[in-house]
C-alpha cells in the first residue's frame, strides 16, 4: 500500500514512519521541515520531500503523482502568529482534502487533532470523552476545531473517507526541547554533562496532563485506519493524569546530579489549562488498542536520548 504521511520529520511523524515501514508499507513522506534526522534509521527506505501545505497547486501535484491509498495529516503548527497556523492547519488541512476530492482517489485519511481543541475543562468533565464542549484557549485549539469540523464537512458533503484523532500531550525521544517533558529532560542532561549550572528552570508546575508515549500513539493511529469507523472521531490518551511537578520529581530521581529547582515568570502560561484527562473507551472498543507504555519508561529513555544527544554533539 502507498501511504502518504504529512509532516513525517517531526516526533510522531517519524515513530509512525517506522511502524509503518515495518508493515511493510510504501512510504512517501512531506515536510515543510528539511532536517530528516528523526528519521535517519529508515531514511533510505521511504521517499522524502520538501512541501509547504499552504502551497496549494504543490500538495495537489504530490497527491496527483503519489496517488496514496492511505494519508496520515500529522502536518501543522502549534506556535507563531495566529494567521500561520490558521493558514497552515486549517487551509493547509482544505489544500490536501480537496486535491484528494479534485483528483478523484479515494484514500483513508486520518486527521489528527488535539486535546487542546477541549480547552478550558471544567473539574467535574474530567476524564474527556469525544462529546465534552469545546473552550478552546489559544489560537492553535480553535485551529484544531476547524481543521477537525472542516474534515467532518468533507466525510458529509464529499464522502471522502476520514478519520479524526484527538490526541493529547504526547511525548517521547526526539521531542522538541520547547515541550516541557523534553525540557526537563535536556535541562538535566546538560546538568550531568557540566554544560549549565545545577539548576532546573520551571513553569507552573502544578498544572495536570494526560501524558502518552508517541511510540503507542502511532500504533493507535495505525490500528484506526484498519478498524475504526469512517467519519467518526477518537481521542487519544492515556487516561492517567501526571502534575508537571509529577514528570519533573521522577526525572529528576533518574539523576544522581544535585540539582536545585527554580521557577521563572516567563515560563508561566496565561492560557494555562488546570487539568485535562482524557478518556479512550471508544477508542479502545473500535480497535482494541491500549497504550502499553508506563510513563517512567518514557520518561527514562526521553533522558537517555538527551544524554546520548549531548554526548554526540560534545564528542
Amino acid at each position: 500500500m502507498k501511504v502518504l504521511i504529512t509532516g513525517i520529520t517531526g516526533l510522531s511523524g517519524s515513530y509512525l514512519a517506522e511502524l509503518l515501514v515495518e508493515k511493510g508499507h510504501e512510504i512517501f513522506g512531506i515536510d515543510i521541515n528539511e532536517d530528516t534526522s528523526n528519521l535517519e534509521n529508515i531514511v533510505n527506505r521511504i521517499k522524502f520531500e520538501r512541501c509547504d501545505i499552504k502551497q496549494k497547486k504543490i500538495v495537489a501535484k504530490i497527491l496527483e503523482r503519489i496517488k496514496p491509498d492511505y494519508i496520515f495529516h500529522l502536518a501543522g503548527i502549534m506556535e507563531g502568529s495566529p494567521l500561520n497556523i490558521y493558514q497552515t492547519n486549517v487551509v493547509g488541512t482544505m489544500h490536501i482534502l480537496e486535491a484528494v476530492r479534485n483528483i478523484d482517489i479515494n484514500p483513508l485519511i486520518l486527521v489528527t487533532g488535539s486535546s487542546a481543541e477541549y480547552g478550558l475543562v471544567h473539574p467535574h468533565e474530567n476524564p474527556i470523552t469525544e462529546r465534552n464542549t469545546f473552550r478552546p484557549i489559544t489560537p492553535y485549539g480553535v485551529s484544531k476545531i476547524a481543521q477537525d469540523m472542516l474534515s467532518f464537512q468533507y466525510f458529509k458533503s464529499y464522502e471522502l473517507r476520514i478519520i479524526r484523532a484527538r490526541t493529547f500531550n504526547n511525548t517521547a525521544p526526539r521531542e522538541k526541547p520547547t515541550f516541557v517533558c523534553s525540557t526537563i529532560a535536556k535541562q538535566i542532561a546538560e546538568i550531568e554533562k557540566g554544560l549549565r549550572e545545577p539548576i532546573v528552570y520551571v513553569g507552573n508546575t502544578k498544572s495536570v496532563r494526560d501524558f502518552i508515549d508517541t511510540r503507542d500513539v502511532v500504533k493507535g493511529y495505525y490500528l484506526m485506519t484498519k478498524k475504526a469507523r469512517v467519519g467518526e472521531v477518537y481521542n487519544v490518551c492515556s487516561g492517567k493524569g501526571y502534575s508537571i511537578q509529577n514528570i519533573l520529581d521522577m526525572l529528576l530521581n533518574m539523576s544522581k546530579a544535585k540539582i536545585k529547582v527554580k521557577h521563572r515568570k516567563d515560563q508561566m502560561r496565561r492560557d494555562e489549562v488546570p487539568v485535562q484527562i482524557g478518556e479512550c473507551s471508544k477508542l479502545r472498543k473500535a480497535t482494541g488498542w491500549t497504550p502499553k507504555i508506563e510513563i517512567e519508561k518514557t520518561l527514562h529513555d526521553l533522558l537517555t536520548y538527551w544524554r546520548e544527544n549531548l554526548e554526540k554533539v560534545n564528542s
